[in-house]
């Protein structure tokens, strides 16, 4: 483990405090205080072009490189408990994949909870990937995103198996929240190691689901409940250390019973959602894993 990812762990867990479900969040300013925070300066590597669009109630960042493949491209969903997060917090690793895993990746701000609860974010990035079908084919796209984001990749792998969609070439869930109706044993055995609360399950049905109890076993909601037959390769990475750590070794063995290609890249001691923090040396080796999956795939 490196020095960098004890610091980031040590101070994000001085800084975590558990949900108050009795207590008035204002998310708009918490997320604005989080962005001055989170959004630095940051130079765009040489070669690099960003261009930003709106589609729906969404908006979308696409980052190319000339060298790249024009045919293939990543489809970035962004974290944030389904109430905060967006593409800008994710620009240096988003450009840092882009730059040397070799292909372009495009991101999408989702319409975000509780100002819009569940269904309204999956359906934007259903809607993103419907996009994404009218310049590339399902099998060169590849779903990435973690935390929120994983949940979203896979509810969205869902969706797309529901509307018979053509299918993508493969995809990530990083430290992802997968259910919401069990406090796992992770939950409680990794409580002082992960910068997230076990009141996470609480505050995302309150937020996200408006309190909705009887959605917690829709696998729209909660991929843990889905059914993937017939997807493509789904590779999973979480840390041991993660209160979420168990969401990931369930949705692993479901997948294997499902017929799914899987693996689960389970480290220790890592942050959450380590792999998308490119100043560390653990993000960028995983980075390395997920590009040899990719170019093993898209051939």
């Amino acid at each position: 483990m490196s020095i960098l990812n004890r610091k980031l762990l040590r101070e994000a867990l001085k800084r975590k405090k558990p949900y108050d479900p009795d207590k008035k969040y204002d998310y708009k300013k918490m997320r604005e205080e989080a962005d001055k925070v989170l959004i630095k300066p940051f130079d765009v590597p040489e070669g690099i072009t960003l261009k930003r669009f709106n589609l729906n109630k969404s908006a979308f960042l696409l980052m190319t490189k000339e060298s790249n493949p024009k045919d293939k491209i990543i489809y970035h969903i962004h974290g944030g408990g389904f109430s905060g997060g967006n593409i800008e917090r994710n620009i240096p690793y988003l450009t840092y994949v882009v730059d040397k895993l070799g292909y372009n990746i495009i991101g999408i701000n989702y319409p975000l909870a509780p100002e819009h609860p569940f269904p309204e974010g999956l359906y934007e990035c259903v809607k993103g990937y419907e996009y994404l079908l009218k310049e590339y084919d399902g099998k060169n796209i590849v779903l990435i995103g973690g935390s929120a984001g994983g949940n979203l990749v896979l509810a969205t792998l869902l969706k797309i198996k529901e509307k018979k969609l053509p299918i993508p070439g493969l995809a990530f869930p990083l430290s992802a929240c997968l259910q919401f109706d069990q406090q796992l044993e992770s939950y409680t055995k990794n409580e002082k190691t992960c910068v997230l609360t076990n009141s996470i399950i609480r505050q995302i049905v309150d937020t996200y689901l408006l309190g909705d109890e009887k959605l917690l076993k829709n696998p729209f909601v909660a991929p843990l409940y889905g059914d993937f037959a017939g997807l493509c390769p789904i590779y999973i990475f979480v840390s041991k250390s993660e209160i979420l750590y168990d969401d990931s070794v369930l949705m692993y063995k479901r997948l294997l019973e499902q017929g799914v290609k899987t693996k689960l890249f389970a480290r220790r001691g890592l942050v959450h959602v380590w792999v998308c923090n490119i100043n560390l040396r653990e993000g960028r080796r995983d980075l390395r894993v997920i590009k040899r999956l990719i170019d093993k795939t898209l051939k």
